[in-house]
């Protein structure tokens, strides 16, 4: 958690930096954003996925509803939620016949981001970057058929993220986007962490002290 505030707190300063150069207010600085799309999940047992040639359910679906307010036209923050439909696997090599034990789980997460417009002086044409600090709880998990390991009724877990935003302003008050971003989580966001056994006997093991996804959406912003 102290590397994401780390992180977190550095993209703060060369956001506030941006700021102090390009100071000037918007017009209209509060907005809300409606966004949906597909959702990438990668946490410790997924290549199980792809060695089992089922690598396309890896893929989900996610929708997510913000608010922001623009301090100046090159900075401001926002406050997101965001459902999504995530795939997960239980430890493969902890059982004798090496078994594929993939579940499925809902999440429901929330960020505070740090937004740095890099175009703060354009008019139709506005690419963002951005980060931010939150958490997920994830819940009405699947059964993974796992002869020792059992799928939690629900989790929470801390995260953190950073993106980038294409948003293209079809009028002062209405913009259309595109949204990719990429989401870490502590491990007890799938629910599953990998055993002692299955890191020390397992050469290679791809194991990773992160629950990541990746997300990309397309959405409306609605600036007043």
């Amino acid at each position: 958690m102290k590397k994401f505030v780390c992180i977190f707190a550095i993209f703060l300063m060369a956001a506030a930096g941006l700021s102090a150069q390009n100071n000037e207010k918007v017009e209209k600085p509060w907005n809300i954003f409606l966004k949906g799309g597909g959702l990438f999940s990668l946490t410790e047992n997924s290549f199980s996925y792809w060695e089992n040639d089922q690598t396309a359910k890896l893929f989900g679906y996610q929708a997510g509803l913000g608010f922001g307010y623009d301090f100046t036209k090159a900075f401001g923050i926002r406050l997101e939620a965001t459902y999504g439909k995530n795939a997960a696997a239980g430890n493969t090599y902890d059982t004798p016949q090496h078994g594929f034990y993939p579940y499925n789980f809902s999440s429901i997460s929330a960020f505070l981001d740090a937004v740095i417009n890099l175009n703060p002086k354009g008019a139709f044409f506005f690419p963002k970057l951005y980060a931010g600090l939150g958490g997920a709880y994830s819940f009405l998990y699947t059964d993974m058929h796992h002869p020792t390991l059992h799928t939690p009724s629900h989790s929470g877990a801390f995260g953190l993220r950073i993106g980038f935003i294409a948003e293209f302003r079809i009028s002062p008050t209405v913009g259309i986007y595109a949204d990719l971003s990429s989401e870490g989580f502590t491990d007890d966001f799938d629910g599953c962490k990998p055993t002692k056994r299955h890191i020390e006997d397992t050469p290679g093991y791809p194991g990773f002290p992160l629950d990541v996804r990746g997300l990309a959406s397309l959405g409306l912003c609605f600036h007043f």
